[in-house]
């Protein structure tokens, strides 16, 4: 029996009705009704009344998909226990969904299928996006593709045909081009265009815009227009006849915009209705971007050939190899050959012997790092004469920054050779007096080439003088960037006629840097046409190191007064008392100690202070009585910083205990000791006092020099300080987990 004859009851037995939101049926071979499940019949678009009639499943497959599974239907029931096959269904509402069918079958005694019971999954948003990552690598390939092509390309006639036929079949539209706007986009030309087959005619014409739609507006702003469907979109849907005539249902503009004008833009036409993906767009304006560029390029190619023979310049053209293979009229006016002779590296057989290899590997150099083309060398005339010529050339870049064309030029530079001749042996004497002095003395002509150098600016180069003469100072400069220095200060003397005095750096082969006092001044002919320079530098090395020296003493001197007054101010700020002898004592005291610390650093020409020389400082008045002072810790030197923020604190321990504590007492003792933990850099300190009057803890507030202590030790120094009043004697401890950064960070 054919299953197209299979007339199959929606029956909804309780037990699939009963799973919500699975879209699972039961076919009854044998009965040859089939039951579906509420969720499938949602899934379908089948209404959930079953007494609403029949329905023909196979009526609800796609028709590209209907043969198939039938077959795979019939095949299933032949054999096997499972099935799994895929498949398209259209909806009633017109809408495509892609389903899984997964499903078992049970067989009777005599192996026959009777019945199957199977669930749909809805796989549409998984085949989409496989659809959508397929289509955006097809994209990302076919854009790197033109970037080759445009590379590699030498005919931009057609190159608009290029990216049109790239956007048609990537989009799989009907038609595609680039328009030309014209009158602020109220026509429109298009001189040719890419279609899909020989069905779809060309839409090679002129046109009115206002007779295909309402969208110049947006085009004339720079913005992408979008059109899903004609004959629904008020844009176009009064003309929706004038787009049926040429096939198109759907369209899309991209605008090519030049200063703010709209000077093209870029059609897709679609033969169905579609909705335009912002991806697609995008894909669509970057190959309209770079077709559009490349085509604006070849149009500049074009006027720069028309005028190619009209220059009174030898001029040339090669590939991004090197090979030569265009040279405009006066290249063989001068050299009197054959058109197409010197193509290729027969170019190279014009020079002088002697000048072939350099030019030769002057030239690969260029190709191998892309910097400008700039020799002088000997070319043959047509006279057999050799003449001196400069030779240039620039490369000319794509899109992508890869070099595309060499364009380069040949001047004839043989009377200023001559000249040159004339201009040496009129500085015979100047030579003379020049080698006498250990400064250097050089000329250059107005080409930069050095006509004139001293015994003492050979020696700098390390070269012979007649290997220096003629060279310019890219040829000598072993930096590039000494070189172009040198360069641009000659300029101005050349060019402008300024005469200057400037610091010149020149780093030797062995890495020494010297600096150099330069005065280069104009050479003028009579008429007082700058021909040349004449300089003279001095070796000031030394004196710009002294001079840095003394700039960075003078920086260092303010930076540590203005540090000691910061200090000195803060005291003064922080000394209180309402009897303004005792201020002035105190502060005396204070001021006194951060004197004797700065006594300390200057000694050690402030390399750092040690912590027990500071503290026998303060405490040396007691220092001489046996056994009342000691000292116990390891070597450790402060930065000026520290040493100065640990002075305070010291001043204030020992100012306390003179007063109040053991030291005011002929019997008292005092225990200092100090360390500094490795790797961390940790400082403590223990002032422990024994034998004086009996201590007891502060009744009140803290007094002056306790504050000022706990703001050293906590803010400035981000440690902490604990006051043990014991009765024997005030012990203090002191812990600061960051000495040297906290202090310096404090200074800054």
């Amino acid at each position: 029996m054919s299953l197209v004859d299979l007339r199959r009851s929606v029956l909804p037995p309780a037990r699939l009705a009963s799973i919500p939101g699975l879209a699972v049926w039961e076919w009854d071979v044998v009965s040859n009704r089939l039951a579906w499940s509420d969720a499938q019949k949602q899934l379908y678009g089948v209404g959930g009344d079953p007494e609403r009639g029949e329905i023909d499943f196979l009526n609800t497959v796609h028709p590209d998909d209907r043969t198939r599974v039938e077959a795979e239907i019939v095949a299933f029931l032949a054999s096997g226990q499972a099935f799994d096959h895929r498949f398209r269904i259209v909806r009633p509402d017109g809408t495509v969904r892609h389903i899984l069918d997964r499903g078992v079958i049970e067989r009777g005694p005599d192996g026959a299928a009777e019945r199957l019971f199977g669930i749909n999954i809805d796989i549409t948003a998984e085949i989409e996006a496989s659809l959508v990552a397929r289509r955006a690598e097809s994209q990302r390939e076919a854009l790197t593709g033109l970037g080759e092509t445009l590379r590699n390309l030498t005919d931009f006639a057609h190159v608009d045909v290029l990216g049109a036929s790239i956007v048609g079949r990537s989009l799989d539209l009907i038609r595609c081009g680039f328009a030309l706007a014209s009158d602020g986009g109220k026509h429109a030309v298009i001189k040719r265009d890419w279609v899909r087959d020989a069905s779809i005619r060309s839409g090679a014409g002129s046109y009115r815009a206002s007779d295909y739609g309402h969208f110049l507006d947006p085009l004339l702003q720079g913005e992408t227009v979008a059109i899903a469907d004609l004959a629904a979109d008020p844009r176009t849907s009064r003309v929706a006849a004038v787009w049926a005539e040429w096939d198109v249902r759907a369209v899309a503009f991209v605008p090519l915009l030049r200063n703010g004008e709209l000077v093209a833009y870029m059609f897709l036409h679609s033969g169905q209705p579609r909705v335009w993906s912002i991806a697609d767009l995008g894909f669509v304006k970057t190959v309209a971007d770079r077709i559009w560029a490349a085509y604006e390029k070849s149009a500049a190619q074009r006027d720069a050939l028309a005028v190619f023979n009209a220059v009174d310049q030898m001029i040339w053209i090669a590939r991004p190899d090197g090979y030569h293979e265009h040279y405009n009229d006066r290249w063989y006016e001068f050299t009197g050959v054959e058109p197409g002779s010197t193509d290729g590296e027969m170019w190279n057989g014009m020079l002088h012997p002697d000048d072939q290899d350099r030019a030769r590997a002057r030239w690969q150099h260029s190709l191998r790092t892309g910097t400008p083309y700039e020799i002088e060398y000997r070319l043959r005339h047509r006279s057999g004469e050799y003449r001196w010529v400069l030779g240039r050339a620039r490369p000319l870049s794509d899109l992508d920054g890869q070099i595309i064309r060499w364009y380069g030029t040949c001047t004839d530079i043989h009377d200023a050779k001559l000249k040159e001749a004339e201009l040496r042996r009129a500085t015979a004497l100047l030579e003379l007096i020049g080698n006498s002095t250990p400064d250097l003395i050089y000329a250059k002509d107005r080409e930069g080439r050095i006509i004139h150098v001293n015994e003492a600016a050979a020696r700098l180069h390390g070269r012979s003088r007649d290997d220096i003469l003629g060279r310019t100072d890219r040829e000598l400069w072993v930096s590039e960037n000494e070189a172009d220095a040198y360069v641009a200060n000659d300029r101005r003397v050349l060019v402008d006629g300024e005469t200057i005095e400037v610091d010149e750096t020149h780093v030797g082969a062995h890495g020494v840097s010297r600096t150099f006092r330069s005065v280069k001044a104009p050479i003028r002919a009579p008429d007082g046409t700058v021909v040349g320079l004449v300089g003279h530098s001095s070796d000031v090395s030394e004196q710009r190191r002294q001079e840095e020296r003394e700039r960075l003493l003078t920086r260092e001197v303010d930076h540590r007064a203005k540090n000691l007054l910061a200090v000195v101010l803060a005291l003064v700020r922080m000394t209180r008392d309402d009897d303004p002898t005792k201020i002035r004592d105190k502060l005396l005291g204070r001021l006194m100690s951060l004197s004797r610390t700065h006594s300390l650093l200057s000694a050690s020409r402030w390399e750092g202070a040690s912590v027990r020389a500071m503290l026998e400082e303060e405490l040396s008045p007691f220092l001489a009585a046996a056994q009342r002072v000691e000292l116990d810790g390891v070597a450790i030197s402060l930065s000026p910083p520290a040493a100065q923020a640990l002075s305070m604190v010291l001043h204030e321990l020992a100012t306390n205990s003179a007063k109040y504590g053991a030291l005011s007492v002929e019997g008292g003792a005092l225990t200092v000791r100090w360390d500094k933990e490795a790797p961390t850099g940790a400082f403590s300190l223990e002032w422990s006092e024994s034998g004086g009057p009996a201590v007891m803890p502060p009744s009140a507030s803290a007094g002056f020099g306790s504050l000022l202590i706990r703001s050293i030790a906590e803010r400035q120094l981000k440690g902490s300080v604990d006051y043990d009043w014991r009765p024997q004697g005030l012990c203090v401890r002191l812990f600061i987990p960051r000495l040297e950064q906290a202090a310096e960070e404090a200074e800054r």
